[in-house]
């Protein structure tokens, strides 16, 4: 939405960007830090116990500053939110539109949009935590196909259980870069790239962090591998290996 595009292109430290509205709901706590910049519950709050609160107490400020995320970690974790639906977590589901959560968008066909209630919440978490500290938005591609199975385009993606992301720092509109940054030479420079624009710094530290947050989200030992190029973020996983077409996205695979 319109408050979600503003936030992201806000000066970081402003007061409607990620870190502002962060900073006003861990000092105010209540739902004007969201309302005055047009940015709804859902992207910084615990919405089915938020509602269950303003619906016992009246509306109090009590009840965002107990539901609404202002730790920067995330405090709604996938595995609680499965927990809390009762829902099977290995059910293939379609993830969220854009307007449904927050700091993502996707760059593949929708058909491929469909991972296991558990990973589709792993990412959305992490997508949440990366805009909020960094600024980014995540780039999501291929999970799987709604039925399993061969999606056409992968050996793997079949079981919901596999996601494709683009380099942070890509947008809907820009597909074209590369973790490479600056002059530094790797041995993946002679990649079939689109483009060598240049990565900057900062963007290689919110794919560094982002992935050391996704690891804690799935939990020990839960990512079996990730398809990744970039030493910088190798530093922070220890199952993240180079792999031949890997420098302008990342393949991750979960055990389950």
């Amino acid at each position: 939405g319109k408050g979600f595009q503003a936030a992201v292109e806000a000066e970081v430290g402003s007061t409607c960007s990620p870190k502002g509205i962060f900073a006003c709901m861990a000092s105010d706590g209540g739902k004007a830090c969201l309302d005055r910049c047009e940015v709804n519950n859902l992207y910084f709050c615990n919405v089915p116990m938020l509602n269950k609160c303003i619906s016992a107490n009246g509306g109090s400020n009590a009840c965002h500053k107990k539901y609404c995320d202002a730790s920067g970690d995330g405090e709604v974790m996938a595995t609680s939110m499965i927990r809390e639906s009762g829902k099977d977590p290995n059910e293939l589901i379609k993830f969220p539109s854009e307007s449904e959560g927050i700091g993502y968008s996707f760059y593949m066909s929708e058909h491929m949009r469909y991972g296991t209630r558990r990973n589709v919440l792993r990412i959305q978490e992490a997508a949440k935590r990366l805009f909020r500290d960094t600024g980014f938005p995540l780039l999501i591609g291929d999970y799987s196909n709604k039925f399993g199975g061969h999606g056409n385009r992968h050996s793997t993606h079949q079981n919901g259980h596999y996601v494709d992301l683009a380099v942070i720092g890509n947008t809907p509109d820009v597909l074209m870069l590369t973790y490479l940054s600056g002059p530094t030479k790797f041995p993946y420079l002679n990649e079939p790239h689109q483009s060598k624009i240049s990565y900057s710094e900062r963007a290689r530290n919110a794919s560094k962090y982002f992935f050391k947050e996704l690891i804690e989200i799935s939990g020990a030992g839960q990512i079996r591998i990730i398809l990744y190029n970039d030493p910088l973020s190798q530093s922070v996983a220890p199952m993240m290996i180079d792999y031949r077409n890997h420098s302008d996205h990342s393949h991750i695979e979960w055990i389950r």
